[in-house]
């Protein structure tokens, strides 16, 4: 029988074998000394919020220290990303967050803070094919084919929207390709989904994730992705760009920040970890599995590409005069 006594040391054991464990995996380390706080924006539960504990799982291993999981969800992930951006800029509180921030500098106006002033870029860490698909009854067997069927006839065609970033992306092809098709919204990818399987709309613009299986059972009709180069996950289907819309390139894609101020050895750190976290064979299996790929990037190079987003999304929605 365990007695008081006997739970109380077991609980010590434990514990001492924890921290013994941690030590171990941060020796050789200036950083990390103490648990992170990892800010989430997004509810706990949603793709951000995923990937980041599967990530965040590896970087405890790697630092011999806890990732703590803060989730900060609300006003399109603006309220999370403000709390971190005004944080201590020590390095011990970074911000997990995806594509949408980008666009939500033109969105949401005014933001509690200046995304490229405010925050520091540390690193992508993964990307997310988008493809644009039909239903089986659409006589358009390539992009092309699409965008001129519905130039000449735009009234038998309508194209659905889930809303948010695959939204923009909808938007930008309706741009690109001059076939100002009316766009069907929908509360979420779901509902948009099953009207394009059913009928309600002819094309729409979904995750890969959300997409494949209904692909692979032939329920929809998958024309090309909108990512620059094709997915590993359908190598045989082309891109957007190859197959009839030159120029286009869209991917939702996943990135770290610290608050601006933390020390540049302390990022470049934070960057090198995080490349060896996406490395791991756990994460990207779990990656493969839901059509995301690693995608790490050194701090400056994130940046930059950052910047060039925030540039490009404020010309798609200005021109679509679009709101949150």
């Amino acid at each position: 029988m365990q007695t008081k006594a006997g739970n109380a040391a077991a609980g010590a054991l434990l514990i001492i074998s924890l921290a013994t464990t941690l030590s171990v995996h941060a020796q050789g380390r200036g950083y990390p000394t103490k648990p992170v706080q990892v800010v989430v924006p997004f509810d706990a539960g949603g793709g951000t919020d995923l990937l980041t504990r599967l990530v965040a799982k590896e970087l405890a291993e790697i630092w011999g220290q806890p990732a703590i999981i803060v989730n900060r969800g609300g006003a399109g992930s603006t309220l999370g990303t403000g709390i971190a951006a005004k944080a201590l800029p020590d390095g011990y509180t970074i911000l997990f967050n995806s594509s949408g921030i980008a666009s939500n500098v033109t969105l949401f106006q005014p933001l509690p803070f200046n995304l490229l002033r405010d925050l520091a870029p540390v690193s992508m860490l993964a990307t997310q094919t988008n493809v644009l698909l039909v239903n089986p009854y659409v006589p358009a067997k390539s992009v092309a084919e699409l965008i001129r069927l519905a130039k000449e006839k735009p009234e038998a065609f309508t194209i659905g929207s889930g809303g948010g970033a695959a939204h923009l992306a909808t938007e930008l092809y309706r741009s690109m390709s001059g076939a100002k098709v009316p766009i069907a919204h929908y509360k979420g990818a779901g509902p948009a989904l099953i009207a394009v399987m059913s009928g309600e709309v002819q094309m729409l613009i979904a995750t890969m994730s959300d997409a494949l299986s209904h692909i692979e059972s032939g329920k929809v009709i998958a024309l090309g992705v909108t990512t620059s180069k094709r997915s590993p996950l359908v190598p045989a289907l082309p891109t957007l760009a190859e197959a009839g819309l030159p120029g286009y390139e869209y991917s939702t894609w996943y990135g770290v920040f610290s608050p601006a101020g933390v020390p540049q050895p302390i990022i470049d750190q934070l960057s090198q970890d995080m490349a060896r976290a996406v490395a791991a064979p756990a994460v990207r299996k779990r990656f493969a599995a839901t059509g995301i790929e690693a995608a790490t990037s050194t701090p400056d190079e994130f940046g930059k590409y950052v910047k060039a987003d925030v540039q490009k999304w404020a010309k798609v929605i200005q021109a679509a005069g679009l709101k949150p």
